[in-house]
């Protein structure tokens, strides 16, 4: 076992991470690579090298990120112990209640964003935040938290072929001088030795130097002291480059969640190695051949030019033409004397290239065209619900990594709550005659949160659209609801017609559903706008037809006007 509490064991420790560190750079240099990409050219000067007139990578990036993790989770805690389920209820009832601080999702997002260009990072703890009465006297506290990790300050055991497996792993931090020499935690006699910038790495890779540099805008002095958890030792270790030789700042025995504070988010692994494969890294190379074609195009696009020509012996004539106003007759002596001529402008070939790039692009990406809703990929509701299924297996995959993710993290969230021996919390509880106020108390905790099986179970965290929900609805009313009215309605329990009916108009934008019942003989009353003053109802007319059709939508268009471009002759030479 490691101990880093003498020279020996922290100069191996020392050694260890700095060759992960080293190995780590160009996985950053990617990372900040990908964000440049992503910020594009007008961001600030030191981002992207070229403009971007179609920044697909932040297009892409985007879509994942709305479609992943687009609002703030609920959870349902769960217990198989019976004697637990009060205490479990009040517990979800609680993370729900935090889970409405906008800083929790705020995290999960920007981690969500760093796994496609790289690995998402979050780190689950605990702060001091103040002192409480709990038993009759005054107690320091600490409110749980979660923070971004970003990858230009992680370092794991890249030794280890994958990162479950790794001995340690941790981050650089940056502190005030000041704060590291006054914090109680660290060894005094260490803490006072600091003067000057830690060393930490290259800062090249810095991220914060995207929109400029930084070097004597921040006040006070900084420095990076390392953090850093043994998996095995269940310690954690913080120390100084600059002050090794005097030992640690601090070394804490680990007590919370078994896995340490920090959480992982990735989708690609590769093989026997513990850095995953970066989303966006393979989309790169599409997405630069693109805005080539687009800058270059557009460079056509400026060069294009229409001038009048004339033979010298007519320079008379042709400055009469240039000068005549719009309608106005001007005579010539010869009509094909003077002619007007075309340079430059778009190639076909080049733009039916940017097209089929394009569309490429979306492919490679999971049809981001489909799960975006940018365009309809077909001609029917129902071709384009079988492209969404199809595209969606990719999504859902990431999308089981996502919510594996989130349960983690929203796990140590919760046990960090669960574990605060000092805390009364008040909540309100959910029940059949309307919210319900009660308190967790400290009492009701005092068994261990992992042993007694409660598990934290996060969902909703993607947008649900109407259609979506009317078909959920309808498969509640008709196949559970309908079928089981004898039996409910034998415990009191009636089925509400009229609110289905209700959820129906106002799910599928069909106000005209007021028109075909009544409440009572009273107009059934839905949400949405005023039925009395919407105009009647236009006559239908349809008419079918049997046609044989490409692939509909912007992509169908795109695919044949790419056919005719790629068929016409090159700018400047005759058909043949």
């Amino acid at each position: 076992m490691l101990d880093p509490r003498k020279p020996a064991g922290l100069q191996k420790l020392h050694d260890a991470v700095r060759e992960s560190n080293n190995r780590m750079d160009k996985f950053r240099s990617n990372y900040k690579d990908l964000l440049k990409q992503y910020v594009g050219a007008r961001y600030s000067d030191d981002a992207a090298d070229k403009d971007n007139p179609l920044n697909l990578m932040e297009a892409a990036c985007t879509i994942y990120m709305q479609a992943l993790a687009a609002k703030p989770p609920q959870v349902t805690v769960r217990t198989k112990q019976r004697r637990y389920k009060s205490a479990a209820m009040k517990l979800e009832a609680l993370v729900n209640q935090e889970l409405e601080n906008p800083k929790i999702m705020h995290s999960i997002q920007r981690a969500v964003i760093a796994s496609l260009m790289g690995m998402g990072l979050v780190k689950v703890g605990i702060r001091p935040a103040g002192q409480v009465e709990a038993y009759g006297e005054s107690m320091d506290y600490a409110a749980p938290y979660v923070d971004v990790v970003l990858l230009e300050n992680w370092v794991q055991d890249l030794s280890a072929p994958t990162l479950d497996e790794a001995d340690y792993y941790g981050h650089c931090v940056e502190m005030r001088l000041d704060d590291v020499q006054n914090n109680p935690d660290f060894d005094p006699a260490v803490a006072e030795m600091i003067e000057g910038p830690a060393e930490s790495g290259d800062d090249s890779n810095s991220l914060n130097t995207i929109s400029g540099p930084t070097d004597k805008t921040r006040i006070g002095q900084w420095v990076k002291v390392w953090e850093i958890f043994l998996r095995r030792e269940k310690l954690i270790v913080t120390y100084s480059d600059s002050v090794l030789h005097l030992g640690p700042l601090s070394v804490k025995e680990w007590e919370g969640p078994p896995n340490g504070p920090c959480h992982s988010l990735f989708y690609n692994d590769v093989e026997g190695n513990a850095m995953p494969l970066a989303p966006a890294l393979t989309w790169l190379p599409l997405h630069d051949m693109v805005n080539s074609a687009m800058r270059k195009l557009n460079r056509q696009a400026e060069r294009q030019k229409q001038i009048g020509i004339a033979a010298q012996s007519d320079t008379a004539e042709a400055e009469a033409l240039r000068e005549a106003a719009d309608g106005e007759v001007v005579q010539v002596t010869d009509v094909n004397a003077i002619q007007e001529k075309a340079f430059g402008g778009i190639n076909q070939q080049t733009f039916a290239w940017m097209l089929q790039l394009k569309q490429l692009f979306s492919w490679h990406a999971g049809n981001l065209d489909t799960l975006g809703g940018l365009a309809a990929m077909a001609n029917t509701a129902t071709q384009d619900q079988m492209l969404n299924a199809n595209s969606s297996a990719r999504l859902t995959w990431m999308g089981d990594r996502v919510a594996h993710f989130t349960k983690a993290v929203l796990t140590d969230y919760a046990y960090w709550l669960w574990t605060d021996p000092a805390v009364t919390y008040e909540v309100t509880l959910d029940s059949p005659i309307g919210p319900m106020p009660a308190v967790l108390q400290p009492e009701e905790r005092d068994y261990d949160f992992f042993l007694n099986e409660l598990e934290i179970e996060p969902y909703s965290m993607t947008n649900s659209p109407p259609s979506q929900k009317l078909q959920q609805v309808n498969t509640l009313m008709t196949q559970v609801i309908l079928p089981m009215a004898p039996l409910l309605m034998q415990q009191g329990i009636n089925p509400n017609i009229p609110a289905f009916l209700q959820l129906v108009a106002k799910y599928s934008n069909l106000p005209e559903v007021a028109d075909l019942v009544t409440v009572n003989g009273a107009p059934l009353q839905v949400d949405g706008p005023d039925v009395s003053k919407r105009n009647a109802p236009p006559v239908k007319v349809s008419t079918e037809n049997r046609v044989s059709r490409g692939a509909g939508g912007m992509q169908g268009d795109e695919t044949s006007m790419i056919q005719r471009m790629m068929a016409a002759p090159p700018q400047g030479q005759l058909p043949a």
